[in-house]
């Protein structure tokens, strides 16, 4: 369970960087109080924890329009890259 929610928090912080167009290091998922998705997510007071490398990994890998099963099978492909 903690799997599906840590990918929807990078879900939406792609979402922040591509729908929104805001920096995800200054605004938190409570921000878009309308967007559907913060009721499937954990840690919603929180900006972006991570650095600017997996971000940029992140993002140029995972665009917020491609759809939820393409997401996690693309930071599945990502995380086995990493380790």
């Amino acid at each position: 369970m903690l799997f599906l929610t840590t990918i929807f928090n990078y879900i939406l912080t792609q979402k922040i960087i591509t729908h929104y167009q805001q920096n995800p290091y200054i605004h938190k998922a409570l921000d878009f109080p309308g967007d559907p998705m913060l009721s499937f997510m954990h840690w919603t007071q929180r900006v972006y924890p991570y650095g600017p490398v997996w971000l940029g990994l992140t993002a140029a890998i995972i665009i917020s329009w491609f759809g939820f099963f393409l997401h996690i099978f693309m930071f599945k492909a990502l995380m086995s890259a990493s380790f």
